[in-house]
């Protein structure tokens, strides 16, 4: 069943989608667009809240929402004339309940700022597509309505966060997965457990990882090139790291020693929680992480470090 948020998404995608053989206009500034009017009369001024959809793609692919969940309605305020090369310079030649999609080439970008990064490289195509929802002539009425949006937002991301947790506990069961469980609920499948010192708070760290979500998808990985990189992962264990790392990955990489490899079930909570991460981990995901310690280096950093916890070995429930 596709949600209402995927709904809104689609609708707009198609909107984009049409626009391959609609006629575009350019602004003064050189912003190429399309407007798609809608049955409303209420014209946008300056001054206005407005209250829009938006869903922004590079090239082809979606880089806002991040995922369905996660697409909410936006309220900007109209000031005078918007900026040049920016949807903004249009907002005030729409109407409520019309569309709007710009096209903006990473190239002129790249000319006023050189520094940008990597990942955006000339010849790129930024594509934009708004939905006016509304228009707001009182930044009172506005706020009104961004109470009750957040508000079902916040409902729809109670509602995936119980589902995620369903899901996991379903996996597992499913699965029959029997490893050494953490206090915090990662599931820990100890193929070898490794030589030396055992692994705690403040210990310098490398590892080859590569995680997926449960339906099976790569989001990261520096054991092969796929991702495009595969030097080790380093990082200091424990909560004073510079980098502090997942709290589910901090847990479960305690009970290995170099040379050590395994498997991590990482509930959501213990995760990335309600953030995403790219297109592939969406709020509330859950995670497994085969790895292997290269090395361990007992360098203890400022500090005490935490005691050693009791692991629960206890069988899942069926």
């Amino acid at each position: 069943m596709r949600t209402k948020a995927g709904l809104v998404i689609a609708a707009i995608a198609m909107i984009a989608a049409s626009c391959q053989n609609a006629s575009f206009k350019k602004s003064k500034s050189g912003l190429v667009y399309k407007i798609f009017p809608g049955k409303d009369t209420v014209k946008v001024n300056t001054g206005d809240i407005i209250k829009f959809n938006v869903v922004q793609k590079i090239n082809d692919s979606t880089v806002y929402p991040p995922s369905a969940n996660e697409a909410t309605p936006q309220y900007v305020r109209v000031e005078g004339e918007g900026r040049p090369y920016d949807p903004s310079e249009l907002y005030t030649m729409l109407k409520q309940g019309d569309s709007l999609v710009t096209v903006q080439m990473m190239d002129s970008f790249i000319k006023k700022n050189p520094a940008m990064p990597p990942q955006f490289k000339n010849g790129d195509r930024i594509t934009t597509t708004f939905k006016i929802l509304n228009v707001f002539k009182s930044v009172e009425d506005a706020q009104k309505d961004q109470a009750k949006e957040q508000e079902k937002s916040n409902a729809k991301l109670e509602g995936v966060k119980l589902q995620s947790q369903k899901d996991f506990e379903e996996y597992i069961v499913k699965n029959k997965i029997t490893g050494t469980k953490t206090p915090g609920g990662v599931y820990v499948d100890i193929i070898k457990p490794g030589e030396g010192i055992a692994i705690d708070s403040g210990m310098k760290v490398s590892v080859m990882y590569k995680g997926t979500t449960l339906k099976g998808k790569v989001f990261d990985t520096n054991m092969d090139n796929s991702k495009g990189h595969t030097e080790p992962l380093d990082f200091i264990v424990g909560p004073n790291s510079p980098r502090p790392m997942i709290a589910g990955f901090d847990e479960a990489i305690r009970l290995f020693k170099k040379g050590g490899k395994g498997r991590f079930y990482v509930p959501a909570e213990l995760g990335y929680g309600p953030q995403s991460r790219g297109e592939d981990i969406h709020p509330y995901e859950n995670m497994i992480f085969d790895i292997e310690v290269v090395d361990v280096q007992d360098k203890p950093t400022a500090g005490p470090k935490m005691p050693q916890v009791k692991i629960d070995t206890a069988q899942p429930k069926k």
